[in-house]
């Protein structure tokens, strides 16, 4: 990247999660031209099971899963949009996993991470946390021979995510009044696969994501909308905070 753009990966275990607690700062990055790469680890394709009624099958789901997905960040600007292979409930910690993460970052010369924080209740989303935060690590290492030479991450944040607030705090606020009609229409795409079943068909993360959103800008004393981060302790190059635009 150049000096003044920033290469800005987001780590999710699945193919939403990421786009529910960051989908204002994932806008406001693109707009401004830097680099955006959204990675779900999973498409998320279990939750076909907590939705009776739905005229599809289980693969149509998944498949329709990834589509939304790819198409709610292409309407936050981002047209580098990842799934990768392994299965909701299941994603492991493991070596493979974290080099897939390792050669992502390093692919796009990273210079910021945003992950799942780790006090979740959702193994997937601990096991996410886990692998990237390794890969972070990996990624800077010359030592650590991959296909793409070894890249230093400069800052970690941890998103605002309902399921991973055990002990979560955030330090760091964005700004997202200009983008938040633009994050509830991405959200509207995110969960239109589910929305024939009627707005009581399931947890409602655009209500929760929105009022969220208002909460924290009412936190800050300034902004009407803001999405939180937890600045993470890991620090490649010291003092060094990227995320506040």
């Amino acid at each position: 990247m150049s000096n003044d753009k920033l290469s800005i990966v987001f780590f999710d275990a699945h193919a939403a999660d990421m786009i529910n607690s960051s989908g204002g700062t994932i806008a406001n990055y693109a707009k401004a031209g830097h680099r955006v790469t959204l990675v779900a680890l999973t498409p998320g394709e279990k939750g076909y099971a907590f939705y009776k009624g739905l005229n599809m099958t289980a693969e149509q789901y998944l498949q329709g899963k990834i589509r939304n997905w790819e198409s709610a960040g292409e309407m936050l600007g981002v047209s580098d949009v990842r799934t990768l292979k392994w299965k909701d409930a299941e994603l492991p910690y493991n070596d493979e996993v974290t080099n897939a993460c390792c050669d992502i970052m390093r692919e796009v010369e990273a210079d910021i991470v945003v992950t799942h924080w780790q006090g979740s209740f959702h193994k997937d989303h601990v096991n996410t946390h886990k692998n990237v935060m390794d890969a972070v690590l990996l990624a800077g290492l010359p030592g650590y021979e991959r296909d793409h030479p070894a890249h230093r991450i400069k800052q970690v944040y941890y998103s605002d995510n309902w399921e991973d607030w055990e002990d979560y705090q955030p330090d760091i606020y964005v700004d997202i009044t200009d983008m938040m009609d633009l994050k509830l229409r991405a959200l509207d795409k995110l969960w239109e696969i589910t929305r024939v079943l009627g707005p009581k068909s399931g947890f409602d993360y655009k209500g929760f994501y929105h009022a969220l959103a208002k909460m924290r800008g009412c936190l800050t004393g300034q902004f009407e909308y803001a999405e939180g981060f937890h600045t993470s302790p890991f620090k490649a190059i010291p003092q060094v905070k990227f995320l506040p635009m």
